[in-house]
């Protein structure tokens, strides 16, 4: 049994040594495809900028209610951190909500 777990290790790295030069060509292959069929690489891009921005955001909001369970379970003082974060925080809430007006088209 041992024998045969051996042998198909070694064919693995066989094909895998085998392959290794031809997978640098995968992306372009499949750019290539994607053309064919009407997707063009900047349409992948911006999915993909869009999947990295809403995983990017999800994580931020996972951060501030940890942060915010955190505080609440251990008293934080008014230290130096603490009025950092509040300011910050106020930025960043103003600037999001700045930015839904851009995108909405919203004066208010």
């Amino acid at each position: 049994m041992a024998k045969n777990t051996n042998l198909m290790l070694v064919q693995l790295i066989l094909i895998a040594v085998l392959l290794a030069p031809f997978l640098g060509g995968c992306s372009k292959a499949y750019y290539g495809a994607m053309e064919k069929v009407g997707i063009h690489k900047r349409d992948i891009l911006v999915d993909r900028v869009e999947d990295a921005r809403d995983a990017q955001t999800e994580a931020q909001e996972q951060f501030k209610s940890a942060l915010e369970q955190f505080g609440a379970v251990v008293q934080i003082e008014n230290s130096n951190l603490k009025h950092a974060y509040v300011k910050l925080n106020s930025e960043y809430e103003d600037s999001e909500m700045a930015a839904k007006r851009c995108l909405t088209g919203s004066t208010k």
